[in-house]
């Protein structure tokens, strides 16, 4: 249980993905998401594409990945505001 409450503290309240790499995740999901949106593959291959963009996208956007995370990959210190 303390595992558990380890991991939601440091996924509401830390970052563990610089800048770029959020940065490359959300350059990675709109390459899944062309085939998808165009029609250029089946509709099971189009629902995997989108099912993956919108992970890589959810963790661009909050700079949390529970994979990276549970790697052992160390968290980002916090920046104090200006």
């Amino acid at each position: 249980m303390e595992s558990l409450k380890r991991f939601v503290d440091a996924a509401f309240y830390t970052r563990n993905t610089p800048g770029w790499e959020r940065l490359l995740r959300a350059v990675f999901a709109a390459t899944l998401l062309f085939p998808a949106v165009t029609s250029r593959v089946g509709l099971l291959a189009a629902g995997v594409l989108v099912a993956s963009a919108v992970g890589l996208l959810a963790t661009a956007s909050t700079g949390f990945c529970p994979a990276c995370y549970f790697a052992g990959r160390r968290m980002l210190a916090r920046r104090e505001p200006r």
